[in-house]
């Protein structure tokens, strides 16, 4: 049974982000006519979604603590709040290019999840802490924000490529920095919160580890571009220039979060990680 309650909702929701990851295609493929793949698009990437929260509710009431302990559970968080904030964004202003970019970023995801281990694990002596939930809640949801804002970015410099009107650009310049700005005190209260934690637990509040540095990069790429976002005004370019010279760093950031949550633990140095995701 516990088998089941795995394989079927992991092979489903995989099924509707592929699904719906097509659809998008279709509907930008097809422009104005594409409007009714845009809808199936949508129903793809929310009943993926569906599938994909059972997962992890699963996991939490089987294990007893939130599903945050592993490489898998971790993996599979981050693409959950990664949707989610999807569906709040999208309900909010229709986009329509985001949900072929969270389609394909899910697939990802779970292609990389396919080869973790799976298994619910007893937690480890230093996870059995109240700072697991408010230091890891606090990264997962800016991630999946930063995420999102990323996609902002590109979708801004794909219709400035295309020679799209000044009113779409600016649209997608503004939604992505309103989602940096939203995005970035979470990541600073993940930093926060994990120098408290590592000192209750390490007895120091910083030491380098390679998963900490890194993490500290990301937070400096998204710092540098609200603080040039705001200096820029003084800047001797126009507006669209401002734009066209900042956007790049939200991709950059996002590039720096993959790498850190992701691809860090190939690093010879990352043997001496103390982190268990890696």
């Amino acid at each position: 049974m516990e088998i089941w309650l795995f394989n079927l909702p992991f092979t489903l929701a995989f099924a509707f982000y592929i699904l719906g990851a097509v659809l998008a295609m279709g509907a930008l493929a097809l422009g104005e006519r594409g409007r009714w793949l845009v809808r199936g698009s949508y129903a793809a990437i929310a009943l993926g979604a569906a599938a994909h929260t059972f997962i992890i509710g699963h996991r939490w009431v089987v294990s007893g603590h939130p599903p945050l302990s592993g490489l898998f559970d971790a993996v599979i968080f981050f693409s959950w709040t990664t949707v989610v904030v999807f569906g709040i964004v999208e309900i909010a202003f229709r986009t329509r290019w985001l949900t072929l970019f969270v389609g394909l970023t899910e697939i990802a995801f779970f292609l990389y999840a396919w080869e973790c281990d799976p298994a619910i694990k007893p937690l480890v002596p230093v996870l059995k802490s109240a700072w697991l939930i408010i230091h890891v809640f606090c990264y997962m949801i800016g991630y999946g924000v930063m995420t999102v804002a990323s996609f902002m970015a590109v979708c801004y410099y794909a219709h400035l490529l295309r020679g799209g009107g000044s009113e779409t650009t600016q649209r997608f310049d503004t939604l992505t920095y309103r989602l940096v700005a939203f995005g970035f005190p979470l990541l600073t209260a993940g930093v926060l919160t994990g120098a408290v934690w590592a000192n209750r637990t390490w007895g120091r509040y910083w030491g380098w580890d390679p998963k900490e540095t890194w993490s500290l990069v990301s937070w400096i790429i998204y710092a540098t571009f609200l603080h040039l976002r705001y200096w820029s005004r003084f800047w001797k370019l126009s507006p669209e220039g401002r734009q066209a010279v900042l956007n790049w760093l939200p991709i950059l950031g996002l590039g720096a979060i993959v790498f850190t949550f992701l691809l860090l633990k190939y690093l010879p140095s990352a043997s001496q990680s103390l982190h268990t995701y890696m």
